[in-house]
């Protein structure tokens, strides 16, 4: 059940952490899948004019103008179309709707990532996918200075705030909120692959 010092929280910091999130069982089904398959597609993402259009800021510790947006991550495209990935959209669905002031309709195909060393997402905002985020973690005892952290902007408090990827968590976004965040590159020495699910709503 959502309270409302969480909904207050996502409405004002963009941001929202729930732990055990889906029952262990289809956590662990999920767990299972990402495990066994092999389709995974290494994408790389390299883009010159994204400071100057696409996120423009004036804060001095974020890229500047001059700077080139770089990803580097890989994707499945058979698991999202899997039955405990639909079980999984039913409890995302649950959420949001308990979340959002605006009902969510239309939901993106779910994208299965999978990072491994070198893996990364320079800053970026998704309000263009929907105003409602998630990221989903399937990986298993992580470490902090494994990398693979996700890092968000909070423009009040003008600091970064770290989020482990810890196991049968979900991140909750509202992108209506100025929400820049990056990834830090996956170290070399990481002893698993950074597993996630993620999507969006509108």
């Amino acid at each position: 059940m959502i309270t409302i010092t969480q909904q207050q929280a996502l409405n004002t910091h963009g941001v929202l952490v729930v732990d055990n999130f889906l029952d262990i069982t289809l956590a662990d089904r999920l767990f299972d899948l990402f495990s066994k398959t092999d389709d995974f597609e290494l994408i790389t993402q390299e883009k010159e004019e994204h400071y100057r259009t696409v996120i423009k800021n004036d804060v001095v510790s974020l890229p500047n103008e001059e700077e080139i947006y770089k990803a580097q991550f890989r994707k499945s495209e058979s698991l999202a179309d899997t039955p405990p990935l639909r079980e999984f959209m039913l409890a995302v669905k649950k959420i949001a709707n308990e979340l959002m002031e605006e009902n969510i309709k239309y939901y993106t195909r779910p994208l299965c990532y999978k990072m491994t060393a070198g893996d990364h997402l320079r800053i970026h905002r998704d309000l263009y996918a929907g105003e409602f985020g998630f990221t989903y973690y399937l990986t298993k005892n992580w470490k902090w200075d494994w990398g693979g952290i996700v890092n968000y902007y909070m423009r009040q408090e003008k600091t970064m705030v770290p989020i482990l990827p810890q196991y049968n968590r979900v991140v909750i976004r509202n992108e209506a909120v100025e929400l820049e965040h990056y990834v830090s590159p996956v170290a070399d020495f990481a002893l698993q692959t950074r597993n996630s699910i993620n999507g969006w709503g509108s």
